[in-house]
Order: C-alpha cells, then sequence, then structure tokens
C-alpha cells in the first residue's frame, strides 16, 4: 500500500478517489510533485500547499535570515548588529510556525 496522506491511499483493493483529486491538484500547480510529496509528510493537506508553500532554503538559519530580509528586517551586510543576531536562535523560534519537510519550508500556523 502507498499512502499519500488525507486517505490518498493505493492498496490491492484500489484507488482511493481523492487520489485522482491529488494529481490533479499537482498537474495544476506551478510547483513540483516533489513540493507536494514534503507537504504530505508534514500533514498538510495537498489543497493547502500552495497557499502554506514559502519555498526551498538549505537550513533552518537561511530561511529565518531570508524572511527577515524579505520583510526589511534584516540589517544589511556582516557588520553590526547583523553579525550579533543568533540567527540559529531567531530559526528555532520562527520554526514554531513553519514545517519543514526535505528542504522545504511550509507555513503550519494559519
Amino acid at each position: 500500500m502507498v499512502n499519500y496522506g488525507c486517505c490518498l491511499t493505493i492498496s490491492e483493493s484500489g484507488i482511493a478517489p481523492e487520489y485522482w483529486d491529488y494529481l490533479k491538484v499537482i498537474e495544476d500547480s506551478h510547483l513540483d510533485a516533489e513540493v507536494f510529496e514534503a507537504a504530505v509528510k508534514l500533514d498538510i493537506n495537498y489543497d493547502m500547499v500552495e497557499e502554506q508553500y514559502q519555498g526551498q532554503y538549505e537550513s533552518d538559519k537561511d530561511f529565518a535570515y531570508l524572511l527577515a530580509d524579505e520583510m526589511g528586517l534584516a540589517p544589511e551586510g556582516n557588520d553590526w548588529p547583523a553579525s550579533y543576531i543568533d540567527w540559529d536562535r531567531a530559526a528555532c523560534d520562527l520554526m514554531m510556525d513553519y514545517g519543514e519537510s526535505d528542504g522545504y519550508y511550509f507555513r503550519s500556523s494559519y
């Protein structure tokens, strides 16, 4: 049996009807199937993936810094105060509202 999350299973007895909806959502999306697979690992419903997807990053620290930068909150350069910000700690706090799977990041609070 293969489980695609949220009752999207393929077993010896057949394919759940929701599986075809899942494939249609992937087909109609601009996102790769790998993003949907990562979302399923985080128990994100397939029809919410595009809304919750935040991008692909190397680490939680990179995600935190780039999100802060996009919001205009990250100091420029490697000088003070940027070099004094504990980005690991900032990432840890930020990840309370986000989930990561295979390098793909999703908003988990809404």
